[in-house]
Parts: structure tokens; sequence; C-alpha cells
């Protein structure tokens, strides 16, 4: 009497208990998972996240690069402006130097001829300084000898 079974507790099929669940508490394969558990969704969204993070370090990388070329842009452009300069004084120097060397060798070939002529009255001095001392000698050997002037005859006259 009392020992009547209930069964009104218990499941009696399969079909009975909720969906999902079987007698050992697992999952079963026909039960409906929530979308952003199905692994489809879980590999695009880890996809998806490591896609943004590449997109994020390559911007970084982009942005890094752009400053670096900036810089040596920057530094070659005044690299170029002082070898200007320097270009522009080396030619400056260059003219002033060639002036003063075209100046030299005038110069010099002023210094050449007066050392040629130099050369020719070296050459001509002592015929002419023998013509003049026996020229005054003569005068001397003519004059009587109380009546000579010495000073008179080596003055040059």
């Amino acid at each position: 009497m009392n020992e009547q079974q209930t069964t009104s507790n218990v499941p009696s099929t399969a079909s009975d208990a909720q969906p999902g669940m079987s007698g050992g508490g697992a999952m079963d394969s026909n039960a409906r998972e929530p979308a952003w558990v199905q692994p489809g969704y879980v590999v695009s969204g880890i996809l998806a996240l490591l896609l943004a993070a590449n997109w994020w370090t390559s911007q970084n990388q982009i942005s890094a690069l752009r400053e670096e070329v900036a810089r040596r842009l920057l530094s070659a452009d005044t690299v170029s402006s002082e070898t200007k300069i320097l270009a522009k004084n080396v030619q400056e120097t260059t003219k002033e130097i060639q002036a003063k060397v075209i100046l030299l060798e005038g110069k010099q070939s002023e210094a050449q001829s007066q050392q040629l002529a130099l050369e020719q009255l070296y050459r001509i001095y002592p015929k002419i300084a023998m013509n003049g001392l026996w020229l005054r000698l003569s005068r001397f050997w003519q004059r009587p000898v109380n009546n000579c002037n010495w000073q008179e005859m080596f003055r040059g006259h």
C-alpha cells in the first residue's frame, strides 16, 4: 500500500528528460550551445584579435619608420647644405689662389728679366769701367802734374 512507487518524479523515457541532459549528466550531441561557444566563432574571434594586434603593431612600426626617415632626410638636407657652403668656399678660395699665382708668376717673370739685365750689366760693366778708367787716366797723363786736381779727375764728368 504505501509501497507504491511514485513515478511522477522520475522520468521514464529519454524524451521526457531535460534537453541536453542524459542519464550521466553529460551534454547531449543534439543539444544547442550558445552562439559564442561554438568553435568556429571562437577561432574567428581569436583570429580577429590577432589581426587587430598585428595591424596595431604594424601601424606603430610604420610610424616609427616614417619618423626615422624624416630624421634622416633632415640630416641629409643639413649635410647637403653644409656641403654646398663648403664647396662655395672652396671655389672662392681657389679663385683667390689662382689670382695670387698669376700675380706671383708675373713677379717671377719680372724678376727673371731683371736678373738677365743685371747679368748683362755684370758682363758689360768691366768693359765700361775699364773704358772710364782709361779715359780718366788719359786725361791725367795729358795734364801737367803740378796742375792736377785729383778730386776733379775721379768725380766722373
